[in-house]
């Protein structure tokens, strides 16, 4: 733990120290299980475990300025990122050598529909673990921090007005890697995000890229909301 207690001690993680705090998370998480099973005594790792979930539910991120411009994520974008890579490497990854060794020992490999079924989910795995790897490597962090907000921009929270009804929509703007769309949480890259985009309170904007033309009217804007 003496590692862990280096990355507990500091105020912001990065987002390589977040990895290490959530491994160690599902380490322990594990580990209590495996007493449990064998009725031993799980107190000392039960309090290991608090100390690390403390620290994962007030931590602050350290502000990552990545190379792909293109990749932007939210504090609560990133963790959700670590936690699949995690799982994949811990979990998912183990399973699929297991099934791997397995169906190898079959015999022969040619026509051997659980091997290929192993190989191609194997290989499912590992592109999705370089992919995550690439974005927590590259990625910008989405500004989040509390206070007035006078343009539409990412990580803001959008109120419109649709000028032919006045339905009320209210959109928050994320990167594409959070875009989630029946939540209300729209791509930057969107057609209504990139026409809003910039615009202030009062501002009147026609959404013109897309096959039904309509005009919104802006009547508020927060920062990123949960």
């Amino acid at each position: 733990m003496e590692e862990i207690k280096k990355i507990i001690d500091k105020d912001s993680l990065s987002t390589k120290e977040l990895e290490v705090l959530v491994t160690k998370q599902w380490q322990l998480t594990q580990k209590i299980d495996e007493l449990t099973k064998a009725n031993e005594d799980t107190k000392s790792v039960e309090a290991d475990l608090k100390t690390v979930e403390d620290k994962l539910g007030t931590y602050t991120l350290i502000p990552n300025q990545g190379s792909d411009k293109n990749i932007h994520l939210t504090k609560d974008g990133v963790e959700k990122l670590v936690r699949e890579k995690v799982d994949l490497l811990n979990v998912a990854r183990p399973i699929v050598i297991e099934e791997l060794q397995a169906a190898r020992a079959q015999g022969d490999l040619s026509e051997n529909a659980d091997y290929d079924a192993a190989r191609d989910k194997q290989a499912q795995i590992e592109a999705r673990i370089k992919d995550l790897t690439r974005q927590l490597d590259n990625y910008t962090l989405i500004d989040e921090k509390k206070g007035g907000v006078t343009k539409v921009s990412l990580g803001a929270t959008v109120t419109l007005k649709d000028t032919s009804d006045n339905e009320i929509e209210v959109y928050t703007i994320v990167g594409s890697v959070e875009s989630d769309p029946e939540n209300n949480k729209i791509s930057n890259e969107s057609p209504l995000a990139k026409k809003i985009e910039g615009k202030k309170v009062g501002d009147i904007v026609k959404i013109d890229n897309v096959d039904d033309v309509y005009e919104v009217e802006i009547t508020k804007i927060e920062r990123l909301r949960k």
